[in-house]
């Protein structure tokens, strides 16, 4: 069966092991029937692996049935991936809903089950002050525990459970937005239309595939293929500019109103926690800290490439293709962008990306792909 098929590419880990690109093919689920299928499988492994770890006696508790049983959730967080992925790429309105269904389910039950969860703490907690003070782990191990703590009580697990019903809300809330935010641009049926002639400079094999209105005029998808295909290739400067329009519009005005729910929940939810704000919050566990050092680090960085940027707007501006024109005030249009890098590596270095694709075959270069990981990660 498709979920068999699925299964066997798990280790005894849970985690997915790909090594060819008939497999890959087989991470993504084919019908609705199977992602609910891989919904309730993932859910199960999360709550089977959760009370595993919470009925170990403290004294029993080890590496193995601890941090290693906890790295084996990574088998049922990479369903959210990949029903992301479903959800923006699949074409198959009954599959994107289902998707998005599913995914807003497994979010809720791992905040739950997982990231809320007070017993898993305290279980880690109990590890962390006993048996793995004194057990021989690896720096990695070591640092994955001490990582997950903070995780713990970077989600309020430390408050009380008022304020901790509260956060698992918000979290909730979030991802439900985050969610709609998604589903909306991935269902937004925007398009525009245009002549051959307006095409100019697309591929024939892509002007073929295209719909057409009564009018017999071309109808443009605002999806990834056709923008790449526009900004990069398409000679005629409106047909970029109004297909850009129409592409960075996609969900608008709904997302508009969600956007400002996202910000103002997310805002709730790290001062709840303590945080001055959501970007503090967020980038607590990373190398940067917070937002004053990131701000910091982004304005020294400006300093230090701006001069490297502006060469380089000045090589791609010397020698504009024909139609392209510069802003009053000698910028670049952002529909123009794409469109001038291709010329330029086309005119400059005769590279062009269509053609260079052909020497890229998906089987091979998944192959490649393959190797490249297996050789970086040494397995």
């Amino acid at each position: 069966s498709e979920k068999h098929s699925m299964e066997q590419l798990r280790d005894t880990l849970g985690h997915i092991r790909v090594g060819s690109a008939q497999e890959a093919c087989l991470i993504y689920p084919k019908t609705p029937q199977e992602i609910d299928n891989r919904t309730a499988h993932a859910k199960q492994h999360i709550e089977n692996v959760v009370a595993r770890i919470i009925a170990i006696p403290i004294d029993q508790q080890n590496k193995t049935n601890m941090i290693h049983a906890f790295d084996s959730l990574d088998g049922a967080t990479f369903e959210f991936g990949v029903l992301e992925f479903v959800q923006h790429v699949y074409p198959d309105d009954a599959m994107r809903q289902k998707a998005n269904e599913s995914s807003t389910l497994l979010h809720d039950v791992y905040t739950d089950m997982v990231e809320m969860n007070v017993d898993l703490y305290k279980a880690f907690k109990a590890y962390s002050q006993g048996n793995a003070a004194t057990e021989e782990l690896l720096s990695e191990e070591r640092y994955f525990l001490d990582e997950l703590l903070k995780d713990f009580k970077r989600s309020g697990l430390d408050l009380s459970q008022e304020e901790r019903l509260k956060i698992a809300d918000l979290n909730k809330k979030i991802n439900k937005i985050g969610q709609d935010f998604s589903c909306n641009v991935s269902e937004d049926t925007s398009t525009i239309v245009a002549t051959k002639e307006q095409l100019d400079g697309v591929a024939e094999d892509f002007i073929v595939s295209l719909k057409t209105n009564n009018e017999g005029l071309y109808i443009l998808h605002t999806d990834y293929p056709t923008q790449d295909m526009i900004s990069n290739y398409c000679t005629v400067q409106d047909t970029r500019k109004r297909f850009s329009k129409a592409f960075k519009n996609r969900a608008y005005p709904k997302n508009k109103e969600l956007l400002d729910q996202l910000i103002a929940t997310r805002d709730e939810l790290a001062q709840s926690l303590g945080f001055q704000s959501f970007a503090d919050l967020d980038l607590d566990d990373q190398m940067i800290k917070n937002a004053k050092h990131a701000w910091e680090f982004e304005h020294d960085l400006e300093g230090r490439a701006k001069e490297k940027a502006l060469q380089e707007f000045k090589i791609l501006t010397s020698d504009l293709p024909h139609g392209v024109t510069l802003s009053p005030d000698g910028k670049m249009y952002p529909w123009d962008g794409g469109y001038i890098s291709a010329y330029f590596k086309k005119h400059k270095y005769n590279i062009d990306e269509r053609v260079l694709a052909e020497y890229f075959p998906m089987e091979k270069t998944v192959a490649g792909l393959m190797d490249i990981y297996q050789t970086f990660f040494s397995f």
